[in-house]
């Protein structure tokens, strides 16, 4: 999934599944967010390289066991700037 130019907020809601995994290519820190419906919440978040290119990307867990990869986003301490 790719946002358009400017701030972009990415919505995710509790329709995913476990199997569902989005990936998300032009994650901005600072002006894109994820927006979390229905009483999702993030329960993990890892350092991989999600599109095998040599640099390391985000990947958080939902409650609900889907996932959301953000490419070229890595070294986070602190999920909480990631949500609108």
């Amino acid at each position: 999934m790719t946002g358009s130019n400017g701030n972009d907020v990415f919505v995710f809601n509790k329709d995913s599944t476990s199997r569902d995994v989005d990936l998300i290519t032009d994650f901005n820190l600072g002006n894109d967010t994820l927006q979390l419906l229905d009483g999702l919440s993030i329960a993990g978040m890892s350092n991989v390289d999600c599109n095998h290119d040599g640099v390391m990307d985000t990947e958080l867990v939902l409650s609900n066991g889907s996932h959301i990869e953000l490419v070229g986003v890595s070294g986070l301490s602190n999920t909480a700037m990631l949500l609108s």
